[in-house]
C-alpha cells in the first residue's frame, strides 16, 4: 500500500501549488490509490481523506467539503496541479493515453 506520507513529501518539493493545496491533492491521490474502487467520487474520496486524518466520524463531512471546494476552485490550475506528478509519474515515456 502506498504511503500517506510518501505522496505528501513527493508534492511538498515538486509541487508548484500553495502548500495547503498541495497536501489536499496529495491526500486526494493517496485517497484514490490506497482504494480498491479506481472510480470513486467526491464524497467517497472525502471519506479517504478523513480515514487518512484518522477521524472518520466526526471529520468526514468537513473532509468531503475540502475535497468539493478543492476540485471547485476555479483559481487552481490543474494543468500545474497534476504536471509535476504526471512527468515523474511517466518519466522518459514519450506517449500516454490519460483519461
Amino acid at each position: 500500500m502506498v504511503r500517506l506520507e510518501s505522496i505528501t513529501s513527493f508534492f511538498h518539493t515538486h509541487g508548484q501549488l500553495r502548500r495547503s493545496q498541495r497536501t489536499t491533492l496529495a491526500t486526494m491521490v493517496w485517497a484514490l490509490l490506497s482504494s480498491s474502487n479506481p472510480l470513486l467520487g467526491i464524497a467517497k474520496i472525502g471519506h479517504r481523506l478523513a480515514i487518512a486524518y484518522h477521524d472518520p466520524d466526526k471529520k468526514a463531512k468537513y473532509a468531503i467539503k475540502r475535497v468539493d471546494r478543492f476540485v471547485g476552485n476555479a483559481g487552481l490550475d490543474m494543468e500545474i496541479a497534476q504536471g509535476d506528478l504526471i512527468r515523474y509519474i511517466l518519466g522518459d515515456t514519450r506517449e500516454a493515453l490519460i483519461t
